[in-house]
This record gives structure tokens, sequence and C-alpha cells, in this order.
């Protein structure tokens, strides 16, 4: 049954591309439409379930690039999305099943021409694979030209399965394979069952567990629980719960007492993600900027300042100007590996249309609400120091533990109050001089923001 093909099949769908792609999703701060941001440097399409009155909504779309790396889908109401790519090589992330799916909400593994099976019964030619996952099961289905799936005729015995393997090993390893097996009844020879191949014919076989099975609209559909594979040791050193990936194709096999397992037709190889993601807005705290800054070299600006958003959430609209001038639009500084449960540093550069300008201003929005933060050029004619005073004040050691200190350059700030994420005041700070000290014995662990009363300007603090 462990064929050199299957296996070299496998092996060669996995072997093109180390990305860890789809790993992660980001929602949108866009209370007017429902979008996210997923990555991957490929061409996605993306398929979205949305359960409303307890009707099923499916939605299958091609993402648009957001930026590289990344990019950008959309969706009607909240619900479970998942991806699927093919270059370099075919890669699915299925959607997500909260209960046993049907046929019709299944994703696509791939298609399987026509004819191009062994052993002339169309019984065994396989059109079409399929799968689906709930939180302990994976559900698999085939589709046949000849949708009956009988199980013998007369001395000769058929075999239907969804086989899956290691996606690192390669084909000099000689991988072990796991398979769904939906064949004849004759136990305690062979039965139908989940089962792990680790060498030719029936004494290669080792059963795991049981599976579960029924036609439903001409595919067979089979099912297994997830613990059976993790309980096996093998399966177990190389599955990663963080991204759980495996490679996997669905097969057909004639079996008889004169030449034992022969294999009729295979699907191509895909690469499986099972890694759920479910999209919803969540926006209970407002967005915080701070560090923001800028640097000039000739007549070229650069302009940066810090994001972070509790909910975790991407903005919508990010944007910095100088004075009454066109905005320039605020890009993350990082893309390999956003991360929008910290903070993100958004920058941009551009040439310069005055030098001899006064006000710089980001501006952060849903949409709804808009988050400004300005800092002043110091070498303008424009002598308001209420532009930054934050600017020049020092906070340290930040993470802090048990004492913050604070420095102030020109002693201009007497005022500072500190906010925690809700944007509730938990404390004040009196400056009588340039230097003071806030006892943090009290203080929860978390984020803080430090900011001068009535002024935009501000500072994040970490214990």
């Amino acid at each position: 049954m462990k064929t050199s093909l299957i296996l070299l099949l496998l092996v060669f769908c996995l072997s093109l591309c180390a990305i860890e792609d789809y790993e992660q999703i980001w929602i949108l701060d866009n209370p007017s439409q429902l979008q996210f941001i997923v990555n991957s440097d490929q061409t996605t399409q993306y398929h979205t379930h949305a359960l409303v009155n307890g009707t099923l909504y499916i939605q299958n779309q091609e993402c648009v690039q957001w930026l590289y790396g990344w990019h950008l889908g959309d969706m009607q109401v909240p619900g479970y999305v998942g991806f699927s790519r093919t270059y370099p090589e075919l890669l699915v992330n299925p959607v997500f099943a909260a209960m046993p799916p049907q046929i019709f909400a299944t994703n696509l593994l791939t298609d399987d021409p026509i004819n191009d099976h062994l052993y002339n019964t169309s019984l065994l030619d396989i059109m079409e694979y399929r799968m689906s996952y709930t939180a302990d099961r994976l559900y698999f289905a085939i589709r046949t030209v000849n949708p009956s799936y009988v199980t013998s005729s007369g001395m000769t015995y058929y075999a239907y399965m969804p086989a899956i393997v290691d996606p690192s090993a390669g084909i000099e390893d000689d991988p072990i394979v796991y398979g769904l097996m939906y064949t004849v009844d004759m136990a305690p020879i062979i039965s139908p069952g989940l089962y792990k191949i680790n060498g030719s014919g029936l004494d290669g076989l080792t059963r795991l567990g049981d599976i579960e099975y029924n036609i439903q609209e001409d595919y067979l559909l089979l099912s297994c629980q997830t613990a059976d594979l993790l309980g096996d040791p093998d399966f177990a050193s190389w599955y990663d719960p963080q991204y759980p990936l495996f490679a996997t194709t669905a097969t057909t096999s004639r079996i008889t007492l004169v030449n034992g397992i022969q294999q009729s037709d295979m699907s191509e190889g895909v690469k499986v993600l099972l890694k759920p993601h479910y999209v919803e807005l969540i926006n209970e705290s407002s967005p915080v900027l701070s560090n923001s800054t800028f640097n000039m070299s000739e007549n070229t600006i650069q302009a940066s300042i810090d994001y972070f958003d509790a909910d975790a959430n991407v903005p919508h609209l990010a944007t910095v100007r100088i004075d009454d001038h066109e905005a320039h639009t605020l890009l993350p500084q990082s893309t390999g590996d956003l991360d929008f449960g910290s903070v993100v540093t958004y920058a941009q550069s551009w040439e310069l249309e005055d030098p001899d300008w006064d006000v710089l201003t980001f501006t952060f929005s849903d949409g709804v609400i808009t988050i400004e933060s300005s800092i002043s050029n110091p070498s303008s004619a424009t002598d308001d120091p209420s532009l930054s005073p934050l600017a020049i004040l020092e906070l340290y050691p930040n993470p802090a533990t048990a004492t913050l200190k604070l420095r102030q350059s020109n002693n201009c700030i007497r005022k500072l109050a500190v906010y925690n994420i809700k944007g509730q005041q938990v404390a004040g700070i009196e400056l009588s001089s340039k230097e003071a000290e806030l006892d943090l014995s009290g203080f929860a662990t978390g984020i803080y923001i430090i900011r001068t009363p009535g002024l935009p300007n501000m500072r994040f603090l970490k214990l």
C-alpha cells in the first residue's frame, strides 16, 4: 500500500516552499466594512463560512494585495475564513467547521483528470478531492466517476483512501503514511478504519482507530478523530499544533488474493494547514500614538510614529502631512512579521515641498474616529512649545518594574497624566524640576500611556 509513487507526489508538493503562509490574520479597524489581512506573498483565494439565523452563507473570492507579503479580503458578516493558493505548490487552509460539515461546506483540495486510472473500472477513477475539519475530527470527501463506492466484486476488493504524510519528509526518508481506508469488511484481516502504513501489503498496516463514512451527493465522506492520529508517537513527533500542516492525496486501489494491493488512481498532492481563522471586528479600545519623530536630509523628510491598538486591529487610514499640504500614506516599517497585538511602527519618506514648514501631523482613523499627533519643526519660525513637549522627555527604564524615572531637558513640563489602555487616568505626576520619579508598586502589569493633559503627543510605558 505504501508505494514510492504516493510518497513521491506527497513530498514533491511540499518541498518547494518553506514560507508559513496563512499563519497570521488581522482585522482592519473599520466599522463600516469587515476586512482582514492575511500573510501570503502569492495570489490567494479566500473562502468564508458564516452562519446567520441558521443559514450557512459561503463565499469564495480572490484577495487583493495589501502590502508585499500580505493580502486583503472582506466579509459580509463575521465568520470563519480559509485560504488556498496554487503556486508554487498547492496549499489549502480549509475553513474550520463549527459542526460536522455537509459536502457543500467542504473545501476543494484538487480536481483529478478523468480516465487516468488503471484496471478499467470507473469505480476507482477519482474526479475530485475535498476536505474540512472540526475541533476534534478530520473530514475528507472523494468523488469518483462511478459514485457507487462498492468495496467488492466477486473475489476482487476495492479501497478508497485519503493519505496523510509528514510535510517535511524527503522521499529518501521513506516516511510513514496514515490513511482513512474505506474497503471491504473482512475483520480481523482488513476492514474500514484509520491505518498507519509502514510497509507493503496487508502486513504493513497498523490499525489506529475507527472511521465514520457515508455517501453524500455522489461523494464518499470519510472522517476520523484527530486524537487517534495524535496518539501515535510517530505522527505526534512531526505534527506541530502551532502550525498544523500535513500533506495529503486521495488514492484508490484494487485488492486481489493473487496480486495483493494495487494502486489504481491518485490525486495531486496537496499541502493542508489546519489553522482556524475567525473574522470579527472587536473595537473596545482607542488606538494610541506615540514616539512621533522625523529626520530631514537635503530635500527629503522621513517621518515615523508608533501605533498600538489593544484590540489588535489594523488602522483603516494612516497618513502624515506637513502643514496643509497633501497627506502621504504611512506604511508599517516592517512587513515580514507584523504583530498588531504589539506596537507597530509606521513610516513614510517623501520630497519636501517647502523646507520652511511648521507642523508635521500624523492622522489615524477607522472611518469614524480620527486620532492625530503633531510635532513642530524646531528650525521653523513657529514658537509654540505646546506642540511637542514630550519630544524632550525621557522615560527610563522602559519596560519598568518598581520605579519609573522621568527627565526633561528644558523644564517646560509641569504635569503629566498616566492612562491605562482603556483611556482611564490612573495617576498624575507633578514635575517641579527637570527630574522626577513615579512609584509603580500599585500598578498592574500592562501597557500605560503617559501624556501632557490637553496635548496630543504621548509615550508608552510597559510594566
